[in-house]
């Protein structure tokens, strides 16, 4: 099992994985706004496993910080899409600022 880490840089590529390979994706949040990243889709071909939030400066009040998705891509080959979109949950996607995805490949 391997870890791939992701960021918006990978914004729009393919990313081949294996199966059980966990897949991590870190993008840049600041929840006091009241935007906040969300899954949009994830494809059965992958397991959400973990969503959290690490602050970048603690003790800064209204600091930033990053949102850090984990998925496991699943045990059987095939290929599938994950997206993430950043919006305020209260306005629904007329709100949304920014999207975030990738076509994922698991093969052998």
């Amino acid at each position: 099992m391997a870890v791939v880490e992701l960021t918006g840089a990978d914004n729009g590529r393919s990313i081949r994985v294996h199966p059980d390979d966990e897949i991590v994706v870190r993008l840049p949040e600041n929840p006091t706004t009241g935007f906040r990243w969300e899954i949009e889709r994830a494809d059965p071909i992958v397991a959400v496993v973990g969503d959290d939030f690490e602050l970048g400066r603690p003790g800064l009040v209204g600091a930033g910080g990053t949102h850090e998705f984990r998925f496991m891509a699943a045990g059987s080959y095939g290929s599938g899409s994950l997206s993430l979109k950043l919006r305020q949950a209260w306005e629904g996607d007329a709100s949304v600022t920014d999207r975030f995805s990738v076509d994922l490949v698991v093969e052998a």
